[in-house]
């Protein structure tokens, strides 16, 4: 399996932090998967590898099912894998990035109130019109007028996301399973108001939506009907207009 895994990650182009950060995991978590000793993967990071890969589950265990095709210099008379795929030839675009002098200061950064320590965890309220402060605007929404950013509250997310980082996030963006977003649901009663949510989407469904939190690592779903609105958080590379 480990074999399986570092040949798909290796034919993306992805380091193990790359892979570690999509799935969820610290990175020595899968340096251990990766290792000749074979450290279990247990069934629910097997299907966000799966995901992350692009591969089937049964393939990252069994090696049965949609995969990457194994070349045969990489099998022994077993068919078992026995050396890993070369790194493939990436040319390397540089960034110009911006000086922090130079982006205007006009995303609205809102006021949060941390929650009433819902069980779901990480949740906070906050009020479109209550600008607390302006960001600075980073290249990548430029043209994205009505991103906004907020403080985060709460350690659910961590490592990804600690109490006090700052993010940006647009209520226009695609949102994908694997981004992540803030998530709005109506107050529990008429006139309370919306509680928040930073999370990491797993998937839609026309019911409901399943999201993911790191701590602790724990899938919520919430019923579509109760949803306010969902936004995305924007990734570095949204903020630097990187493609």
């Amino acid at each position: 399996m480990g074999e399986r895994i570092k040949l798909a990650r290796e034919r993306k182009g992805w380091t193990q932090a790359r892979l570690a950060e999509a799935v969820g995991v610290s990175q020595p978590t899968v340096t251990a998967w990766e290792s000749p000793a074979g450290h279990k993967v247990g069934r629910a990071n097997r299907d966000r590898l799966a995901e992350a890969l692009g591969v089937d589950p049964e393939w990252i265990e069994y090696g049965s099912g949609r995969g990457i095709e194994e070349p045969a210099s990489l099998r022994n008379g077993n068919g078992v894998l026995h050396s890993p795929a070369p790194l493939p030839v990436v040319t390397a675009r540089p960034v110009e990035l911006p000086q922090a002098g130079s982006m205007k200061r006009d995303v609205p950064i809102y006021g949060v109130a941390a929650g009433n320590g819902d069980p779901l965890g990480g949740d906070f309220q906050f009020e479109m019109g209550a600008i607390i402060d302006y960001a600075p605007r980073p290249p990548g929404v430029v043209s994205t007028r009505d991103a906004y950013a907020l403080y985060v509250t709460g350690d659910s997310m961590e490592p990804k996301f600690e109490h006090g980082d700052r993010v940006y996030v647009s209520p226009t963006k695609p949102i994908k399973p694997g981004d992540y977003v803030i998530l709005c649901v109506r107050g529990r009663s008429p006139g309370d108001p919306e509680r928040c949510f930073i999370k990491r989407l797993v998937r839609r469904h026309p019911d409901r939506v399943e999201v993911r939190q790191f701590n602790p690592d724990k899938t919520l779903t919430f019923a579509t009907a109760d949803i306010a609105r969902m936004d995305r958080v924007l990734t570095q590379d949204d903020l630097l207009g990187v493609l």
